[in-house]
């Protein structure tokens, strides 16, 4: 740090004016005349500004004033002499001529006292005194000379010498702590560009003080990106400088970018086996040399901080899914990473998810039979391994001999149900013995697991049995007929048998059912729901199976004489409707509607009836066939309370049917209805529940595809009309769907606040959309009347769609 003094004040100079002697006498005080004023002096910098003080000796020329003694002194505040010029004459005759003193022209002080050394700072007194022969006197002073040789000082701290005025509230201004400063007249601080050009400048008197420089220049422009420094520098009274000089000031409005990678896996264990014990972070930053802090800390899914990370140098940083020394819990986790450049540009980045799983995979598994016989006989030739497991990337399940595995199955995410026939990888039947199932997982985070089934036997033993069906034909379709169908089981030999199976086979004779129990009496009769192994119902003719299990180990099997059948299959239903689409608003354009009807069934059609669902599904009505004329159900378009069908929407006939065996058939057909202008009084109105707009919103294009394409087409078809009545005028009243109809004071807040202006948004909406497909603007008009007037009560939710609507009244 420098110090530095700037000297304003010129050097004064002292006079000392005596009395000249004339050629008569003088008589009275010699009179003193001087331009003296206090004054500094800075001797020993010898920098030339206020080095010594001039002391110019003068009286003026008075008749008959001649001087015998002159003294000039400077003396401390101690009165000790610190400078001394004098001259005394010693006095002669009358009558001799007497020599008069006179007073040099070029008295001065360098500061120095007798001894030759330097005075001390502080003030010291001038004085001057005259006396002519005739013991007149005269004097001047004291005038004042304050040495100051301390030059000002002070003490320049700045916490950080980069800084950026971007706005950003992150070291926004360059602050600058001015310690420790004299009091000075005058300090001042500059601002220098790389060239050395004052950009901004700061003025004190006193004490330099503390400030901040936000970049701007005297103008109160920002100042160009670059290096800058500060000059701090002052000249005390005495002429004493001091300059202090701060380089490398950096203005940097640049931004980093910072980001966080996981190079490795993202899933880990942190249970110490070696294994995936640790997420490795990558750290990617902008210019490495320009970073002030880093930080690094991890948090969970509900973000709450659970440590901070020490990385092995700035580069990587190792998450072991502890703290404290402790596993944290399993979760979802993510690295936050915090930097602050020097510049003040803060930046942050999260990783993408890391999940922490201490849990190895998860499995029940059983085997659906432990002895089996894969001899093709379609009883017990294969066994089910029913497996429960957790989700994981891959499972694996494989069929032992010993430690030899024989066949393998592999599942992602879940290990399903395997059903194994008894043969090895290459299809070939495996020998007669003892095998295992193992399943066994690795998950994403490394942990392992294996699952076994043990002694699961084969073998192989024929024995002839019979068995007899109830019914050739049955319909399990749970509606209490021919659900079910019995089978007497009669096996020709009882002694000896351990265990039974009943199967029953499709007509590719796959096995749909098994049954079977490791006991010695086989049960007279068994029942069939027409399940299969995964529980569904299949279709077709099939045949039963009885394998008996003889204590040989032979099996048995009855097959039945000829297939039964299985019916699921419902009626066939054609449905038609013309005209489409269906206008009836009493025009006398397709006013009415002809449903067509026809229902076949290879067994017999029981019943049949029908209805009719309005847009939002809801049953609008209904009509029983025996109203049908020749297969064919007109329809006027209202239900059974005179309600007309809604405008420009799609509605449902749905034919419902059953066949003789209970099974049911369901067949629905869309008819579109068209715009309907109908007569109200004078007037004709046009209602329109079926443009669809975004919640909220008189936006009617930024929907689904579908949504969108069907409010353009009744647009276009609505303008088609409103041309037909070009002689009319139109009003659009926009209507809305009351929510919060049960409190009078939130409805009426919803209907000023919400449906109102949206409801009279949508309508010029529509007037706008009318506009461009062709309809004059001097025709239209729109309002929007919110929920005041329903066509159906709020409180019918189910029908309260209906409200949400644009009418068009249509007047000449």
């Amino acid at each position: 740090m420098k110090r530095f003094l700037n000297v304003l004040k010129p050097a004064v100079v002292l006079a000392v004016l005596y009395m000249a002697a004339g050629c008569a006498s003088f008589k009275g005080d010699i009179p003193v005349e001087s331009e003296m004023e206090d004054i500094y002096l800075s001797p020993v910098n010898q920098d030339g500004v206020m080095d010594e003080v001039s002391l110019n000796v003068s009286v003026p020329e008075i008749k008959g004033l001649k001087l015998q003694e002159y003294s000039i002194r400077i003396v401390s505040e101690n009165d000790e002499i610190a400078f001394l010029a004098e001259q005394k004459e010693e006095k002669r005759g009358i009558f001799k001529r007497k020599k008069i003193v006179t007073i040099p022209d070029d008295l001065s002080w360098d500061g120095k006292l007798p001894d030759g050394s330097w005075a001390p700072d502080g003030p010291y007194m001038v004085y001057a005194d005259v006396r002519d022969y005739s013991g007149n006197s005269g004097s001047y002073g004291p005038l004042t000379i304050r040495v100051d040789n301390t030059a000002p000082y002070a003490e320049l701290y700045l916490p950080f010498t980069i800084f950026s005025p971007n706005g950003d509230e992150s070291q926004d201004r360059l602050d600058i702590y001015q310690l420790n400063t004299s009091s000075e007249a005058l300090w001042t601080g500059n601002f220098l560009d790389e060239n050395g050009n004052t950009v901004r400048s700061f003025q004190w008197q006193g004490p330099a003080q503390d400030f901040s420089w936000d970049g701007s220049d005297n103008e109160g422009s920002t100042v160009p990106e670059g290096t800058y420094s500060y000059a701090l520098n002052s000249v005390d009274e005495a002429g004493n400088r001091t300059d202090l000089l701060v380089k490398g000031l950096q203005i940097d409005n640049r931004t980093y970018p910072v980001s966080l990678s996981l190079p490795g896996s993202s899933d880990f264990s942190p249970n110490g086996d070696g294994v995936k014990d640790t997420v490795v972070i990558q750290i990617s930053t902008g210019d490495k040399d320009k970073i002030d802090s880093l930080s690094m800390s991890i948090i969970n899914a509900e973000g709450s901080v659970v440590d901070s990370l020490q990385g092995n140098g700035t580069d990587q940083y190792v998450f072991t899914g502890k703290a404290k020394g402790q596993v944290l819990p399993e979760g979802y986790y993510y690295a936050v990473l915090d930097v602050l450049y020097e510049n003040g540009d803060k930046q942050k980045a999260v990783s993408d998810r890391m999940v922490l799983d201490v849990t190895p995979p998860q499995a029940v598994i059983k085997a659906q039979y432990l002895l089996f016989s894969p001899d093709g006989d379609g009883r017990k030739d294969e066994t089910e391994i029913f497996q429960s497991t957790s989700l994981e990337t891959l499972w694996t399940g494989a069929v032992l001999s010993g430690n030899k595995v024989i066949r393998t199955w592999q599942w992602d995410e879940r290990a399903l149900p395997v059903v194994w026939d008894g043969r090895d990888a290459a299809g070939v039947v495996v020998p007669d013995g003892v095998y295992s199932y193992r399943l066994e997982s690795t998950d994403s985070a490394g942990n392992s697991a294996r699952f076994y089934s043990s002694n699961i036997r084969t073998d192989v033993t024929p024995r002839p049995v019979r068995l007899v069906p109830s019914y050739n034909v049955f319909s399990p379709n749970q509606d209490g007929e021919a659900d079910l169908i019995a089978f007497e089981l009669k096996p020709e030999i009882t002694a000896g048998i351990v265990a039974w199976e009943f199967l029953v086979n499709d007509s590719g004779n796959q096995t749909v059912y098994s049954v079977g129990k490791q006991e010695s009496v086989v049960p007279e009769t068994l029942f069939w729901d027409g399940s299969g192994p995964e529980g569904s119902v299949l279709e077709g003719a099939f045949t039963a199976t009885l394998l008996v299990e003889y204590d040989k180990g032979n099996l048995s099997n009855g097959v039945t004489e000829t297939p039964f059948v299985l019916d699921l299959t419902p009626p066939e239903i054609k449905l038609t409707a013309s005209p489409l689409p269906f206008s009836p608003d009493g025009d006398g354009e397709n006013d009415r509607l002809d449903i067509g009807v026809e229902v076949n069934d290879p067994s017999g059609v029981r019943s049949w009836n029908g209805k009719i669902l309005d847009p939002a599904g809801n049953l609008f009505l209904t009509f029983d066939p025996t109203g049908l004329k020749n297969g064919v159900f007109t329809w006027n378009g209202k239900d059974k309370r005179g309600e007309l069908v809604q405008a420009a929407s799609d509605y449902q006939v749905e034919i419902t049917a059953y066949d003789s065996v209970g099974n049911r058939s369901v067949q629905t057909l869309t008819v579109p209805v068209d715009i309907l202008v109908l007569k109200d009084g004078d007037r004709l109105k046009i209602i329109i529940s079926s443009i669809y707009f975004k919640p909220y919103t008189a936006d009617y294009l930024s929907v689904d595809p579908d949504i969108k394409a069907r409010n353009l087409a009744t647009l276009d078809r609505l303008a088609v009309i409103l041309k037909k009545y070009s002689q009319y005028k139109i009003q659009l009243e926009g209507h809305a769907v009351r929510i919060f109809w049960k409190d009078e004071k939130k409805w009426k807040t919803e209907e000023d606040e919400v449906l109102l202006p949206l409801s009279q948004e949508r309508a010029e909406k529509i007037r706008e959309a009318l506009i461009r497909r062709g309809i004059d603007p001097g025709r239209m008009s729109a309002i929007g009347l919110g929920g005041y007037q329903p066509v159906v009560p709020h409180s019918d939710e189910t029908n309260r769609w209906k409200n949400r609507r644009v009418e068009f009244i249509l007047v000449k």
